[in-house]
């Protein structure tokens, strides 16, 4: 008798195997559906040709929805607090606070990879120097915006040292430089049209209400915030560069 009891007791009931089954086949369940999903969020980011060309920045895109309203009855901190009126302190330090973290240290690693080579910061050459575009196409935009307000900034701009006069050529430059950017990206969000009854004039109307699919700015924001290079000596040349045979322009050249 005891020995049998002993070899029960080595037995498992229909219930319990049944139970640990279900377990089993949960757990599975749970790691096939997280691998399908990073999978999934992969090949979400790699289908976005435009993350094709190396950039450190590339693991923190993310995208939402927003819709741009040009033509709203509020003001942005971007405008002037009045309509018709100009900027003031506030209205400065919104526009440079957009771009003030614009350029970045990165690793070697990071450097090899680029399209274009860079160089080396003088002092640290383990590390180079970077700058995102968006941050220089904001930077082109506020040089335009306070052209427009001669009465204010007298034609004047910071240069990081001093205050030194904005010319035309370098309004050229950031005109022509947002106009590249604008074709490159040829933004495809529709604009729509609506019947108006109530209008003066009845008949239909441009709305400028767009919803875009965009890339969130705080999250490239906050990486160039934590890879910011606070010095470089622009004077001050570094031994260690990378060779422009491991990094090259490439693609072909528009106008």
């Amino acid at each position: 008798m005891q020995e049998n009891f002993e070899s029960f007791k080595g037995l498992k009931s229909p219930r319990l195997r049944n139970k640990n089954r279900s377990i089993h086949v949960l757990w599975l369940t749970n790691v096939v559906l997280v691998t399908l999903l990073f999978w999934s969020l992969l090949q979400k980011r790699d289908s976005d040709p435009t993350l094709a060309l190396f950039s450190p920045a590339n693991h923190v895109v993310r995208y939402r929805t927003v819709v741009f309203d040009s033509f709203r009855n509020e003001r942005t901190p971007y405008m002037p607090p009045e309509e018709g009126g100009v900027p003031n302190d506030d209205t400065d330090m919104a526009w440079e606070d957009l771009y003030k973290a614009g350029i970045s240290r990165v690793p070697k690693s990071d450097a090899t990879k680029l399209v274009n080579w860079t160089v080396p910061i003088p002092g640290d050459q383990d590390h180079y120097i970077v700058m995102l575009d968006v941050f220089h196409q904001l930077h082109c935009l506020n040089i335009i915006r306070r052209a427009l307000y001669p009465e204010r900034y007298h034609m004047q701009m910071w240069d990081g040292h001093h205050l030194r006069p904005i010319d035309n050529e370098h309004l050229e430059h950031c005109v022509d430089s947002i106009r590249q950017l604008i074709t490159c990206h040829s933004d495809i969000s529709t604009h729509y049209w609506r019947w108006e009854d109530w209008h003066k004039h009845p008949g239909s109307r441009v709305y400028s209400q767009t919803t875009h699919t965009c890339r969130n700015f705080e999250k490239i924001q906050e990486w160039a915030i934590e890879h910011r290079l606070r010095d470089f000596d622009f004077f001050t040349k570094a031994s260690n560069e990378i060779h422009p045979e491991n990094g090259v322009r490439v693609g072909e050249t528009v106008y």
